[in-house]
């Protein structure tokens, strides 16, 4: 008997769906899979813009190779010649306090000698190993840190790090959704410390990993994916609503009516909500519930003569405690230093977050003008910038705090009673990329008829 399998949404997560579906079910006819994406364009937030030579990305910017998801996916794909690996000589990262860098240390010894500690903070860093596991069941971030390494290591390393990722505020992040890992160490070894030298071995692997891209961007991956399974993708074609019959699932869009006998939902947590409100409630109510941080992302291309000391490394992040709208900034030139010519520096600079929501009352000349400022005031700009590249992201990045603890437990044992009906998106599983794709793989897996 033949079946029907939809999926709504052609960001990463649906597009990563569709490949596996694909794979799977290679050998079999009967199965006929369809994807439905509203906008006239597949890819999501993944977007890269060229322009007088440079590539600015309005999404991720890329991925660790670390992940062996995403290298057979690339490998799948046959895209292993458009893969670029990040400069290694650029490898350096800052954390900038009043308008001044100061490079992160790389391992844990060297953190006694970073320059923004207190003697009483390095002592704090050996007393570590003797703080008690804490108890309490749905612990913030911040709390978590400021527990077991004090205050001003949770407020000027932890938070820009995490802010980094999520954009987000580390008060309110939930550290078991966040930093799974470290909360892991504390409860097996009674220790973070004593858990990352137990773990010694296995973190110089995943430390390995290098941060990637593709020659013409992020969107190398979504032209390919597009490109061999464009014959299921349907395009400019928005989903209505979702209704159960039989044991599985009516699609209304703009154009016709689909069944499914499974539906996989893969549009951001708002989105979903709003396809499944009339036939799945609860799941709909609980979906609108997980909060996003706004992003505002200013990219540009400076002359190599505008700067009297050329910068160098990956790039910075400003801690919440400075109370600025940027968040940070990547040195995007020296990151792939094939994307802009000798005679031009690229930068990439990120605005808004759970502290800033207020970036989006902003319209494009406020946020060219504050991100212009930044890179005057840190890296010594002597000269306007030859090209701009703006975008804005209103619900940007899905937040895993206290709140969502609860409610994606709630998520889970929904779907439990909904068994042909699965979500895949970055609100699960993780924010990155190759949460992403793992989270469609490991999805396509549980499904079998």
């Amino acid at each position: 008997m033949a079946k029907q399998i939809l999926i709504i949404g052609g960001g990463i997560s649906g597009l990563a769906t569709l490949h596996y579906l694909r794979q799977r079910y290679a050998s079999r006819p009967d199965v006929n899979i369809q994807l439905i994406e509203k906008n006239e364009r597949i890819g999501g937030t993944i977007q890269s813009t060229r322009r007088k030579g440079a590539i600015f990305e309005a999404g991720p910017n890329g991925f660790l190779n670390s992940r062996q998801e995403i290298m057979d996916l690339i490998h799948e794909l046959d895209l292993e010649e458009h893969l670029l690996v990040a400069n290694p000589e650029n490898k350096k990262r800052y954390i900038c306090l009043e308008d001044k860098l100061y490079a992160l240390p790389k391992g844990p010894a060297r953190f006694l000698s970073f320059p923004i500690l207190t003697w009483q903070d390095r002592f704090r860093i050996f007393t570590e190993i003797f703080i008690s596991r804490g108890k309490k069941e749905n612990e913030s971030v911040a709390e978590f840190g400021i527990r077991r390494f004090g205050k001003n290591i949770t407020d000027y390393l932890l938070d820009p790090l995490i802010t980094g990722i999520f954009a987000g505020n580390i008060h309110q992040l939930s550290v078991r959704h966040v930093l799974p890992m470290l909360l892991e160490y504390e409860q097996k070894y009674g220790s973070v410390f004593k858990g990352l030298f137990a773990q010694k071995e296995q973190l110089a692997r995943k430390m390995r990993g290098q941060f990637c891209s593709f020659r013409g961007g992020m969107e190398d991956l979504i032209e390919r994916l597009g490109e061999r399974y464009s014959s299921c993708i349907r395009l400019g074609e928005e989903t209505l609503r979702v209704e159960k019959k039989d044991q599985g699932f009516v699609v209304e869009t703009t154009q016709m009516k689909y069944f499914a006998d499974e539906l996989f939902v893969c549009t951001p947590a708002f989105a979903a909500s709003k396809i499944l409100e009339n036939e799945c409630a609860k799941l709909s109510k609980l979906l609108d519930e997980i909060h996003y941080a706004p992003i505002a992302v200013v990219g540009f291309l400076y002359p190599r003569s505008a700067f009297s000391q050329p910068p160098t490394g990956f790039g910075y992040l400003v801690p919440s405690k400075e109370n600025k709208e940027i968040l940070g900034v990547i040195f995007s030139s020296n990151l792939f230093t094939h994307r802009v010519d000798d005679s031009h520096h690229s930068f990439r600079v990120i605005l808004g977050g759970a502290h800033h929501p207020q970036i989006l009352e902003k319209n494009e000349l406020d946020l060219i003008a504050l991100a212009e400022k930044e890179i005057q005031n840190v890296l010594g700009a002597q000269a306007r910038p030859e090209e701009h590249f703006v975008k804005t992201w209103e619900k940007g990045i899905p937040q895993y705090d206290l709140h969502y603890a609860n409610l994606i437990n709630s998520i889970e044992s929904e779907l439990k009673v909904q068994p042909h009906l699965h979500l895949v998106a970055n609100y699960r599983g993780g924010v990155g990329i190759n949460d992403c794709i793992l989270s469609a793989r490991q999805t396509v897996e549980s499904v079998s008829f």
